[in-house]
């Protein structure tokens, strides 16, 4: 596994985890407790990971492809997923009328499975590529 891989895997964990745990945090105040600062730590190490693994996913993705282009794609997609998750957040709120703290969470809640899917996902092939060469 190289350390382009391992680093995807940690931080898109990472960021599914801590904006999962954000929402037990709020729902463990029964709502009231969004404005906390362990909220706000949940929040800020949610957002980075989710922005490194954004471009270190793109850069996996293009790993046949010369070193430049990677840095490039990876440096392109950091913008670019926060623009997409603004955009999610948008149709979300747009389909979800209910009024609420939860509606403004649901996009962190849609995005940390997605992202801690992936990362779950992206270890286990490697787990299987390495018992599979055994």
């Amino acid at each position: 596994m190289n350390i382009l891989k391992k680093v995807f895997i940690a931080s898109s964990l990472a960021c599914g985890a801590s904006w999962l745990l954000k929402m037990v945090a709020i729902v463990a105040t029964g709502g009231a407790g969004t404005e906390a600062l362990i909220v706000g730590i949940l929040w800020t190490t949610g957002m980075v990971t989710f922005l490194v693994a954004s471009g270190t996913g793109v850069a996996l993705l293009l790993g046949r492809a010369p070193v430049w282009v990677r840095v490039i794609g990876g440096l392109v997609a950091v913008p670019l997923s926060f623009i997409l998750m603004n955009m999610l957040d948008i149709a979300v709120k747009s389909v979800y009328q209910v009024d609420g703290w939860f509606r403004d969470e649901l996009t962190l809640v849609i995005s940390a499975v997605v992202f801690g899917a992936l990362g779950l996902r992206a270890a286990a092939s490697d787990k299987r590529r390495l018992t599979s060469d055994v």
